[in-house]
This record gives structure tokens, C-alpha cells and sequence, in this order.
């Protein structure tokens, strides 16, 4: 089956939400419509949020939570996540890089901007961008 590691970062950006836009349940539900049959792969470093708000609100889903790593071995979860095939990341980093780093040239990355000119780079992957909307983030 298809691999996707979804990277959701809350942590530091729920307190500086005046910066980061802090995306919804809703924006990863969306997302996940794009890869049929999968099995998500989820690593967070606010793992009880998405426990709650993806992986137990997506029955139809087979989704795995990663939660083996804390936040002072973090880095395992880059490595972990490039082996994934798709991606569907969070405004912070970690899933972008994890997409660059990984041993597939084919697969889909999905990203969200605020506007759909934004450049993204993330080497030979297609790249699907999801527009940040009111709907889609908590502060936006």
C-alpha cells in the first residue's frame, strides 16, 4: 500500500499564533481525501491532538500514530518520516525536509500556503497546494 507521513506541528506555534497559522482537524481531513487506500503515518510533537482530531475521526483511514520519539530525539522522526512515499505537511518544516531527504522521486507532497504563487521546492514530487482558508486555520 501507499505510504503517507503526515507531520503535524502544534507545540510552539499555538503560543506564537499570531505568526504561524495553526491548521485545523479539517485541513488534514482534506488532505487525506487525495490518498485513497493508504496507510498515514502520523508524528506530531503534540501527539494527544492528533490522536484525537485525525487519527480516531478517520475510521476509514489506517492510521498510525509515531510516538516513540519525544522531543530531544526528534530527528528520528525526519528519518522515520523520508521513507514515507506521499506527504502531507504542517506550517513547520520537518515534513518538507523528511520529502527531500526521502528515496522516492514519484509521490505527492502537500503543502499549505497563503497564497498559490508561493514557491515550494521539495525536489522531483509533485506538489499539490492547499490555500490557507478561515476554514482550514484556527488564527487565520
Amino acid at each position: 500500500r501507499n505510504s503517507v507521513g503526515i507531520h503535524v506541528r502544534r507545540g510552539d506555534m499555538t503560543l506564537t499564533g499570531h505568526y504561524w497559522k495553526i491548521l485545523t482537524p479539517h485541513y488534514y481531513q482534506t488532505c487525506m481525501k487525495y490518498f485513497a487506500e493508504s496507510d498515514f503515518f502520523i508524528f506530531s510533537d503534540d501527539i494527544d491532538w492528533a490522536r484525537k482530531n485525525i487519527a480516531e475521526v478517520n475510521p476509514d483511514f489506517h492510521c498510525t500514530i509515531v510516538d516513540i520519539n519525544d522531543s530531544a530525539s526528534g530527528y528520528l522522526d525526519l528519518v522515520l518520516l523520508s521513507h514515507c512515499k506521499n506527504y502531507i505537511c504542517s506550517s513547520g518544516s520537518l515534513g518538507k525536509f523528511a520529502s527531500y531527504y526521502g528515496n522516492y522521486d514519484e509521490g505527492k507532497i502537500i503543502v499549505p500556503v497563503l497564497s498559490l504563487d508561493d514557491e515550494v521546492i521539495v525536489g522531483k514530487r509533485q506538489v499539490v497546494k492547499i490555500k490557507l482558508t478561515d476554514i482550514l486555520c484556527d488564527n487565520f
